[in-house]
């Protein structure tokens, strides 16, 4: 597994996951550093976001901060999906860096309690931003919004 994009830059990084389901970073060493490898079910870029497909990633450990970068690259055509939560209880407008580095894009809103989709208002903002609508302002993480891309390389 990988994750990227942590508030925490030492956490990003190569982890194992334990039997148990535990989450083990892998330490920065020679073998894993400013290499390229083979992520093929997604990555975890925070608690709250995901971006679904098959990629190929750099690995850049800084020694003197412990700081790790994870660089994305998609290896070909296809339809790749980036997973969001949003709310907190008062604003009605989010801005959503999705990253898939396009403006043809597909975008789905589920409530996380039900389930339920739901419509939001959408613009396309740039090729690597959406902005979307939902009123009532929903709650704290209240709504998984998907987005489906098709990028062409």
């Amino acid at each position: 597994m990988v994750l990227a994009s942590q508030n925490d830059a030492t956490e990003n990084g190569i982890y194992t996951v334990g039997q148990n389901g535990t989450l083990q970073l892998v330490t920065a060493d020679s073998d894993k550093d400013n290499k390229l490898f083979f992520v093929s079910s997604g990555l975890v870029l925070s608690s709250t976001r995901e971006l679904y497909g098959t990629f190929i990633a750099l690995q850049r450990y800084d020694s003197g901060t412990g700081e790790r970068q994870i660089q994305i690259a998609f290896p070909e055509d296809g339809v790749y999906a980036f997973s969001t939560l949003i709310g907190n209880g008062t604003a009605n407008q989010f801005n959503i860096d999705h990253g898939l580095g396009t403006k043809s894009v597909v975008v789905r809103a589920y409530e996380v309690s039900s389930g339920e989709e739901i419509e939001l208002g959408v613009k396309v903002v740039d090729d690597d931003t959406i902005q979307v609508e939902a009123y009532p302002a929903p709650g704290n993480n209240a709504i998984r919004v998907v987005v489906l891309g098709y990028v062409q390389l």
